[in-house]
């Protein structure tokens, strides 16, 4: 019984933290104005991957590329707006979940490499660092590429444990 109630103990206080990372992230989502990189990657996003890639690897009459960035962000954006909308609201939602997918995963990472307990202080942290609540916040790549190396490193942490057994 004693068990029972441990896990779902961790299990509350793992998703309180990710309730809280949710809060947070939500709390002057329209405060601010949409800016320009925000509206490039919306109007980039829109025009498809084939035209993403070409923008990207064909250099226009300037020499310069249309944008330089890899194109996971815009290609999955490109797939969240004609379901979700176009909407400031709904494209920052977009980087607000990746950003909360960080915080999952940086909990992951921690539980493996410590504890539950330390695990849970740590997604504390990650969910209310200024720096990683204000780029959830802005339709840019920046949520995915911290969900992104944060899931590269638990990755490289179970692989390596994984070779103790061969």
């Amino acid at each position: 019984m004693d068990r029972l109630f441990s896990r779902l103990d961790k299990r509350v206080s793992v998703a309180g933290i990710l309730i809280l990372a949710l809060g947070v992230r939500l709390m002057g989502i329209v405060s601010r104005p949409i800016w320009y990189d925000e509206a490039f990657a919306v109007l980039f996003a829109e025009k498809g991957p084939a035209a993403m890639l070409q923008g990207t690897l064909a250099p226009d009459l300037s020499g310069a590329a249309a944008d330089i960035h890899p194109l996971a962000y815009y290609t999955l954006l490109w797939g969240w707006m004609p379901i979700f909308g176009e909407s400031l609201i709904s494209a920052r939602m977009f980087s607000i979940l990746l950003g909360i997918g960080a915080v999952a995963m940086s909990y992951l990472l921690m539980r493996a490499m410590f504890n539950p307990r330390l695990a849970a202080l740590g997604a504390l942290g990650v969910a209310l660092s200024p720096f990683l609540v204000h780029y959830s916040q802005e339709i840019r790549m920046y949520s995915l590429l911290a969900l992104a190396l944060v899931a590269a490193t638990y990755a490289f942490w179970q692989g390596l444990h994984l070779l103790q057994y061969i």
